[in-house]
C-alpha cells in the first residue's frame, strides 16, 4: 500500500472540525499554497479552470447552448490536475481523443448530472454513471473525470485529491466505487459544516481546503490551523453526550480501508 501523502494528518484533523471559521481561515491561503506548489503556472491554471466552470454554469443558466468540454478545456483541466498532484504519462492517450468525441462524451456525462439534486435517492448512482461515461475517453480515469465533473457541479462533486483519499478512505484506489465513497463523505461533511452566511462552502471547495490544509502543514513558516482547533464532528458530539460526565473522550483518526473494484492502471 502506498504511503499517505505528506500533510494528510492535517487534512484528517480538519475533516473532524465543523467550525466554519477554521475552514475560511485556511481557504484564504489557498492561492498562496498553489503558488508554493506549482508557481505562477499552477495559479494561472487554477484561474483558467474556474473560468471554464463559469462558462459551463452560464451555458446551463441561459439555456441557449449545451454545456460540454472542448479538447482545450480538457487539456487545461488535466494540466491543472497533474500540477496539483503528480504528473502521469497519459498525454499521448488524452490527446488522441478527437474534438468531436470529447464534446459528445462530456455532454453525455454533463446531461446525467445536470438536474441532479443533493437529496436524490439515486444520486450516487447518477454520479457514478457520469464518472464512468467520462472515463470512456482515452487516458481519462475516475480521478481525471472528477476534475472535470466537479467544475460542472461543484455543489455535488469533489475532485479526487490524493490527500483526501488518504484522509477519508485510508488508501488510494482510483475507481468509481472509491470515488463514490469519497464524494459521499465530502457531501456529508459539507452538510455538517453548513454554507455560512454567504453560502461559502460547496463540495468542490471542501476538497480544495482539505488539500490546502495538507500543504500548509508542510510549510515551516506557516501556522497549522488544524492543530489545537476544537473538534466538533457530529460523531464526537454524540460520544460526548453519551459518555460519563467528566470522562475524557478518546478520538481516533483512523479510517477503515474501503474495498473497491479493480480498474486499468493506465488511467487515473
Amino acid at each position: 500500500m502506498p504511503k499517505p501523502r505528506p500533510g494528510v494528518e492535517a487534512s484528517s484533523r480538519l475533516s473532524k472540525i465543523t467550525d466554519i471559521s477554521t475552514w475560511i481561515s485556511i481557504e484564504k491561503q489557498y492561492g498562496e499554497m498553489l503558488l508554493h506548489k506549482g508557481g505562477k503556472k499552477l495559479v494561472d491554471l487554477d484561474i483558467a479552470c474556474e473560468e471554464i466552470s463559469i462558462k459551463w454554469q452560464e451555458a446551463v443558466t441561459r439555456k441557449k447552448e449545451d454545456a460540454f468540454c472542448t479538447c482545450q478545456d480538457l487539456y487545461t483541466i488535466i494540466e491543472w490536475k497533474f500540477a496539483t498532484g503528480k504528473p502521469r504519462p497519459l498525454w499521448k492517450h488524452i490527446k488522441s481523443n478527437s474534438e468531436e468525441t470529447v464534446r459528445k462524451v462530456s455532454k453525455d456525462a454533463f446531461d446525467l448530472i445536470h438536474k441532479a439534486k443533493c437529496h436524490d435517492k439515486n444520486l450516487n448512482t447518477v454520479i457514478g454513471n457520469a464518472v464512468d461515461v467520462l472515463s470512456q475517453l482515452k487516458g481519462i480515469g475516475p480521478a481525471s473525470a472528477s476534475a472535470v465533473l466537479s467544475l460542472f457541479r461543484p455543489d455535488l462533486m469533489v475532485f479526487m485529491y490524493d490527500e483526501i483519499l488518504d484522509c477519508f478512505l485510508g488508501e488510494r484506489k482510483y475507481t468509481t466505487a472509491a470515488y463514490i465513497k469519497l464524494n459521499t463523505s465530502c457531501r456529508d461533511l459539507v452538510k455538517d459544516i453548513g454554507g455560512g452566511d454567504d453560502d461559502f462552502m460547496n463540495v468542490r471547495k471542501l476538497g480544495q481546503i482539505l488539500w490546502c490544509a495538507a500543504r500548509l502543514s508542510l510549510c515551516k513558516d506557516k501556522v497549522d490551523l488544524t492543530e489545537g482547533a476544537v473538534i466538533s464532528s457530529c460523531q464526537e458530539k454524540k460520544e460526548m453526550v453519551l459518555g460519563d460526565v467528566g470522562k475524557d473522550v478518546t478520538r481516533t483518526d483512523d479510517e477503515n480501508p474501503m474495498k473497491t473494484v479493480k480498474r486499468r492502471k493506465t488511467k487515473k
